[in-house]
């Protein structure tokens, strides 16, 4: 199992240096938690620039509501775009992909930015408390996200702090109340799961 779950995207030593060779990899880049088409065409470039730059061969867009559950057995890497969890969420459920992403988690490196992180975790229990209208659109009652691993990250730590009262505190007694392990990402950092357990990839 590898499975990245990163504040905003692959930037920093420690996270490019956590990744296996990706040298003739082919990857799908999945951009399901933005939902306008505007946001999609100005975050996919970039992102396969970098990708062709760390050694992967073939970088194709995959979009889950055209495709099927069972293609994504045929890449390398699977890497998820920021933007809306729970609009992520809503669609991995009502597509069917939870169990393929379940199988892919074994076999496949797996990568997800932000909200595509946190759809991969534990849950988004913790974004909706911050920020419920995010969730109005869709409606969401289950916040259990995949379960791709127990722990759950929080992204943008100090942009969070400066955007949300008492941001740190909160988010402190979410952790108590439910006893659900939240990483509180600075943007450049990641936590790295494996068959080995878990990393939090600091800055430095």
């Amino acid at each position: 199992m590898f499975l990245l779950l990163l504040s905003d995207g692959l930037q920093t030593a420690p996270l490019l240096g956590c990744l296996p060779c990706l040298r003739g990899a082919r990857a799908a880049l999945i951009p399901n938690a933005l939902a306008s088409l505007k946001a999609r065409q100005a975050a996919l470039p970039p992102t396969e620039e970098g990708l062709r730059a760390l050694g992967v061969e073939r970088v194709e867009t995959f979009d889950l509501e055209r495709g099927r559950p069972k293609a994504l057995a045929g890449f390398d890497l699977l890497y998820f775009l920021g933007g809306n969890a729970f609009l992520l969420l809503k669609i991995l459920r009502e597509r069917g992909y939870e169990e393929a992403l379940r199988r892919a988690a074994a076999q496949s490196l797996l990568v997800g930015v932000s909200g595509g992180a946190l759809a991969l975790g534990g849950t988004l229990a913790h974004i909706q408390l911050l920020d419920p209208s995010m969730n109005r659109r869709y409606g969401l009652e289950n916040l259990d996200g995949l379960g791709l691993t127990a722990s759950s990250i929080c992204p943008h730590r100090a942009r969070f702090g400066q955007k949300y009262a008492h941001f740190e505190a909160r988010m402190d007694a979410f952790q108590k109340d439910t006893g659900r392990r939240l990483y509180l990402l600075e943007d450049g950092e990641g936590l790295l799961c494996t068959g080995a357990g878990q990393t939090w990839l600091r800055r430095g």
